[in-house]
């Protein structure tokens, strides 16, 4: 075998290289669900490049021929491993059968065999040769019947599994969408390579850009793993059980991250659910870093926590359980908070709701304005927009952030179409008529598109802001083909990426600048090699004048861009973090506030209650007094020591006594003398005791005469 070197080689090497570091990351958590497979698809991506580097560096057709059939290892089982990965990755619970396995092995196996054996049949490739292009040489090949039954079977099993991923990423929360974005990169990026090269419109002629993009692909998979712990944490079937959970559950992985928080946690801790997934912990537990730093360094435990003073003290229990994966090897902690103020149990859920509610329209609800002029107070509408109230925000961002978002383009993009309005119709009469045919048409298109974002602002934001950097894309693009690399082309492309970043944050911020760094290099690599010449430039005036300038151009732009967008970046992600922390602070107090007015509420019915009791008290006492005062009997009320306390009318009617002469007097001054000393000692004996004792009294009256009274039920009534 004779080999020649390649420059192509070496992001082919890198791709390797990358590939290698994640199969042996996975294969150390080969215990986790989903790591055979995703282990599988490495090491069939290195199977793939490597063939190929060695099929791009042959001199000869043989070496070509032997190496370009042995990439079909990697080319006809790197589907089936997606397969698989994105089934255990959507449906851990599923499991998969052996036979299920078998089965869909057949296909891939049998195209294997057939490559390894093909001179013999043709059924891969029918007619094989050596394509060359300056100094750059690779196998050609017609392919044959059973290839296509290959292609057919691999994009089928490939779209299977994408939208298995699809639909994880819509229902999962943020973390577990961006290790789904990785993955569809990973997967989409080759196969888009492929598509371009079995068409035949790969930008370099003869060269497979399938095994390039695996660099895209495997740098995508090596994000997902190690950005994301993709092979250690993967979305379980959790909603039904976690998100009817009571209990508060917070699930931090080695790192402080949180991977997942359920509804019942969030509302205690003040922070929505989604925005919480992939903060650090100890960001989102700001307001209680005491308790942070009691249980930084602690796996296994249980405690109960209190949380405010006075009548607002709530008590929580702490759990805290090490989680750890087949191998016991420690993947995180949960942690988990319970409640203990059953009074306030029941009510949490649905008061933590209503409070994020209320302090969410609340603290982006405009204030009224004073009234003004109809037109003056439009035009001021018009220009400063008001904040949208009824704006759909998505479930991850912060709704301040957002809505402050969408104003200010609206209010950019109205001024910037009324400043083009008025230019396009100051410079149209001074237009040449070969313009008004073309340039000024275009440019009334723009002006139009612009109005249209303007004022359609029940348009779904995403989509306009699509629209916008659409736009920007195009102007860029249409700047670069007429002029190459010039000042323009590199200002439309850098507003592209910043504009992207500030409207819809770092994943698009990075998607703009990917897109904008491959069209200027795919334009300055076909202007380098004089396969391009932009249209209002001549052979002498080209931009860039060589391959190397135009490298050394994209990548002064690149780094550029990089550190603006990253500056940026920093920045939203800084504000946003302070937006948040205040969100949580507001929503804090309004919970306190709502605590504390459920605990006046409380109170005031527990003293309605009290006050109801009392003067149903009074009013049966008051029964009671017209009782006794209304009674035929004589009734005298005494304290312990048998000094008269109340006396009724009767009683003052039958003794001739006024109710103020016995007041405070002993009974005794009825006494007739008639009744022996023993007598009165056991009837206050009896009563002392707490018994019932019925007798005669031979008493006298104030008048001096003699007095007969008969006691029923006479008795003692002791308080307490």
């Amino acid at each position: 075998m004779n080999f020649e070197y390649s420059p192509y080689i070496l992001p082919l090497i890198i791709a390797v290289l990358i590939s290698v570091f994640v199969a042996v990351y996975v294969w150390n958590r080969r215990a986790a669900n989903g790591a055979p497979a995703l282990l599988f698809m490495s090491l069939a991506i290195v199977e793939w490049i490597i063939a190929y580097v060695l099929e791009i560096v042959g001199v000869d057709l043989s070496t070509k021929l032997f190496w370009g059939r042995l990439q079909y290892f990697g080319i006809a089982f790197l589907p089936y491993a997606w397969l698989i990965f994105s089934i255990n990755y959507s449906t851990p619970t599923r499991v998969i059968t052996k036979r299920t396995l078998l089965l869909l092995g057949v296909v891939p196996a049998i195209t294997v065999l057939l490559a390894l054996t093909t001179n013999w049949h043709g059924l891969i490739w029918e007619e094989f040769h050596i394509n060359r292009q300056g100094d750059f040489s690779a196998l050609g090949v017609t392919y044959g019947a059973w290839f296509w039954v290959h292609f057919a079977y691999s994009y089928t099993i490939l779209l299977i599994g994408t939208i298995l991923l699809v639909r994880t990423l819509i229902r999962n929360q943020s973390l577990y969408r961006s290790q789904a974005y990785s993955l569809l990169i990973a997967v989409l990026a080759p196969w888009l390579g492929n598509a371009l090269y079995l068409t035949g419109n790969s930008p370099i002629p003869y060269l497979d850009l399938t095994p390039f993009a695996f660099t895209i692909s495997v740098a995508a998979l090596a994000w997902a793993v190690f950005g994301f712990h993709l092979i250690d944490i993967t979305p379980l079937a959790r909603d039904l059980v976690v998100e009817g959970m009571r209990d508060g559950m917070i699930v931090i992985d080695t790192r402080g991250y949180v991977v997942d928080i359920n509804r019942a946690a969030s509302e205690m801790i003040g922070f929505p659910a989604v925005q919480s997934v992939g903060q650090l912990a100890v960001d989102i537990l700001r307001p209680w870093s005491h308790l942070v730093e009691k249980f930084r360094n602690v796996t296994d435990t249980t405690d109960e926590i209190t949380v405010g003073d006075g009548v607002l003290q709530r008590r929580y229990e702490v759990r805290l359980s090490a989680l750890r994966d087949r191998q016991d090897q420690l993947i995180g902690r949960v942690v988990m908070l319970r409640l203990m103020d059953d009074a306030f149990v029941s009510q949490s859920g649905s008061a933590a709701r209503e409070t994020a509610s209320r302090s969410s329209s609340k603290q982006f609800t405009q204030p009224n304005r004073p009234q003004q002029k109809r037109f003056l107070g439009w035009l001021i509408d018009f220009f400063v927009t008001p904040v949208r109230a009824d704006l759909p925000i998505p479930s991850d961002i912060n709704p301040g952030w957002y809505q402050a978002r969408e104003r200010s383009f609206t209010i950019i993009i109205r001024l910037s179409a009324l400043v083009g309005t008025l230019a396009y119709i100051l410079t149209s009469p001074f237009m040449r008529a070969t313009a008004l045919t073309n340039v000024n048409i275009a440019y009334g298109a723009i002006i139009g598109l612009l109005w249209f974002l303007g004022l359609s602002r029940k348009v779904n934001f995403r989509y306009r802001a699509a629209m916008f950097l659409f736009l920007v894309y195009i102007l860029g693009f249409v700047e670069t083909l007429n002029f190459g690399y010039s000042s323009e082309s590199f200002i439309f492309f850098m507003t592209l990426i910043v504009t992207s970043v500030l409207l819809t944050g770092r994943a698009g911020g990075w998607t703009a600048g990917l897109v904008s760094v491959v069209t200027l290099a795919v334009i300055g690599f076909l202007i380098g090699r004089a396969d391009f010449i932009p249209f209002n430039l001549t052979v002498d005036t080209l931009a860039p004048r060589t391959f190397q300038m135009g490298m050394t151009s994209l990548f002064v732009f690149s780094a550029s861009a990089m550190a603006l967008s990253t500056s940026i970046v920093i920045l939203m992600e800084s504000l946003n973090k302070a937006w948040q922390m205040e969100s949580q602070a507001l929503t804090l107090l309004q919970q306190e506030r709502d605590l504390l007015e459920r605990r006046v509420e409380e109170r005031t019915q527990d003293l309605a209650d009290a006050r109801d009791s009392a003067l149903r008290s009074n009013t049966e006492l008051r029964q009671y007094f017209r009782i006794i005062e209304q009674s035929g009997n004589s009734i005298v009320i005494t304290d312990l020591n048998g000094n008269i306390q109340y006396a009724n009318p009767k009683f003052e009617q039958v003794s001739g006594y006024a109710l103020e002469e016995v007041l405070g007097k002993n009974p005794r001054i009825l006494k007739s003398g008639r009744q022996k000393p023993e007598f009165y000692e056991k009837m206050w004996g009896t009563i002392s005791s707490g018994h019932i004792w019925d007798g005669v009294f031979h008493n006298k009256r104030k008048d001096g005469t003699l007095l007969l009274g008969i006691c029923h039920d006479c008795a003692c009534a002791r308080s307490g």
